[in-house]
């Protein structure tokens, strides 16, 4: 049985990539972004000084892109994504993922 891909796997550095980047920069909160950064802490993927960078005075979309360029650079995709729908499930079907 071939099993379904993830629309977040086709992340890469490409159009697709800018497209997706734009809705996630537009759409996530604040509060979002600092949820998903304490979870990519606790499971290791960031580091704290990774994370005290995001702790600076950053304006929200900026703090958005980074993370997302961060994860995307780290190929932690999918476990920023699978937090995402636990914690904002109508931002993660907004972002077309399944």
């Amino acid at each position: 049985m071939e099993q379904k891909k993830k629309s977040y796997e086709k992340w890469t550095y490409d159009e697709a990539h800018l497209t997706d980047q734009s809705k996630f920069v537009e759409r996530v909160s604040i509060s979002v972004v600092f949820e998903l950064l304490e979870h990519l802490l606790h499971h290791g993927i960031l580091n704290t000084e990774e994370w005290a960078s995001f702790r600076k005075e950053f304006p929200r979309a900026d703090m958005a892109r980074l993370l997302f360029d961060l994860v995307m650079k780290k190929g932690c995709a999918e476990t920023m994504m699978d937090h995402l729908k636990e914690i904002d499930p109508f931002l993660y079907e907004s972002l077309g993922l399944p």
